[in-house]
């Protein structure tokens, strides 16, 4: 009997209040086809849709990184790029109103997005829209618990940056995926040995599992999530 290929599916994008969101409990996972969330009341969020005003903007020297920073008037959070990524970032500027939807991540106790979709809003009355429709749905932010402010620090910023090998490795791999991809995909096998990264290869590809870079049509067999 055939096995059914096992294709990883988007998990549903909630809004929130970025208060809420900051309150809740960051549960890593362990499956290979189970992503990070935040467990808030009864939901567990790895993706979240957001509208907010960019507050503070960063790139790095060598434009391999930029970031943003988000205000939903409850609470701030950092959207972050690498490599080709920072395309989606690039138009944006500070006091832009922004629409993003994109997947929750933690870094040193900060909880930040890597967006995957990034939508500068022209009319500043879909933030009253959006706040209007969290009210009817969830009710006030609640206020955000002391304990669980992580203000991002330019030392983190640097850490994030100067992280090259982490960076190369993962975009070595997703080339690889792609170049050795038949109709089935890549074997698994082959891209860590062509990788020549041994152990460190089977960590990479099991990130980018989690992070919804790449999936499993079938067991062993590897392609990027298009």
């Amino acid at each position: 009997m055939e096995t059914k290929p096992q294709i990883q599916k988007r998990n549903v994008a909630y809004k929130i209040w970025l208060s809420n969101l900051l309150n809740g409990n960051y549960v890593k996972t362990e499956g290979e086809f189970q992503s990070d969330y935040v467990e808030v009341d009864n939901l567990k969020i790895s993706r979240i849709n957001l509208i907010g005003t960019v507050v503070f903007r960063y790139e790095s020297d060598d434009k391999n990184y930029l970031s943003i920073t988000l205000d939903d008037g409850t609470f701030s959070i950092r959207l972050k790029t690498w490599q080709e990524d920072v395309k989606l970032l690039q138009n944006t500027n500070q006091g832009d109103l922004v629409l993003v939807v994109g997947k929750i991540r933690q870094y040193n106790e900060e909880l930040y997005i890597i967006p995957e979709i990034v939508k500068i809003l022209e009319d500043p009355d879909l933030e009253l829209v959006r706040r209007l429709e969290l009210l009817n749905e969830i009710g006030k932010p609640t206020k955000l618990q002391s304990e669980k402010i992580v203000e991002p620090t330019q030392n983190v910023e640097e850490e994030q940056i100067k992280d090259p090998k982490l960076i190369a490795n993962r975009q070595k791999i997703l080339e690889l995926v792609e170049s050795l991809s038949t109709e089935q995909g890549a074997k698994k096998d082959e891209v860590i040995e062509k990788s020549k990264m041994g152990e460190e290869a089977e960590q990479v590809l099991n990130d980018l599992l989690k992070d919804g870079e790449i999936y499993q049509p079938k067991p062993q067999y590897l392609k990027l999530l298009e």
